[in-house]
């Protein structure tokens, strides 16, 4: 799968080997669909319930998120578009279940932007109105100028709801500040506690942050 920072995005289908002598695998010809402008961002997800994978694609030059819905056999629906909230350049996307109704939904993260927006899924390919929780500093989720630090989702205060971890900076100010991580609490229904810094990443330049269980499988 590529994504163009234009208005679509391709997706190459392994073609399997041909022979003896030919490599391991090989691709199908590109398969382009029409998103939005400037897409940025991808992630897959189960979002209409027929057990086939679809997409969702984050369009910063746009403001919006286009869903594709998978057919099952590598191929998709045209775009469904969905508005973003007015400056938010979507450049990073994370699929699951924030509301606990047993769809997937997506959260949308802003390029450099101060807000997390949550796009409920209706299970029928749809999503509704958006909810937004502010943030505190800039986010540093998704692609900004070649550096990202994609957020850890997990549950982290063991309450039943998915919370974020993510990396938070002043860049709007000085692109030189430092990043800070932040937990935000989530609340069950898609939008989420006022973030709170964690000390303990203080003075750490994280690149990427992961969640993972314990070795007793909490």
């Amino acid at each position: 799968m590529t994504v163009h920072k234009s208005w679509a995005v391709s997706f190459l289908l392994a073609a399997g080997a041909a022979a003896a002598s030919a490599p391991p695998f090989s691709f199908q010809a590109p398969a382009s669909y029409t998103a939005q402008q400037i897409p940025m961002a991808m992630v897959q997800g189960d979002f209409n319930g027929d057990g086939k994978p679809d997409l969702a694609v984050g369009n910063a030059g746009s403001y919006s998120v286009s869903v594709l819905l998978g057919k099952g056999d590598g191929t998709f629906q045209p775009a469904v578009t969905y508005a973003a909230p007015s400056g938010c350049a979507v450049n990073y996307l994370a699929a699951a279940d924030f509301n606990h109704d047993g769809h997937a939904d997506l959260l949308a993260f802003c390029l450099a932007g101060k807000k997390v927006v949550f796009f409920p899924g209706r299970g029928d390919g749809s999503f509704g109105p958006v909810s937004i929780t502010p943030l505190p500093l800039s986010s540093l989720a998704g692609d900004i100028v070649g550096v990202a630090t994609p957020p850890a989702i997990a549950d982290f205060d063991a309450d039943g709801n998915l919370d974020i971890v993510m990396s938070l900076s002043d860049v709007g100010h000085n692109i030189d500040a430092s990043p800070m991580a932040y937990l935000l609490r989530g609340l069950g229904d898609g939008t989420f506690q006022t973030p709170q810094l964690i000390p303990a990443f203080a003075g750490i330049d994280a690149l990427r942050l992961a969640a993972a269980g314990t070795s007793g499988g909490e």
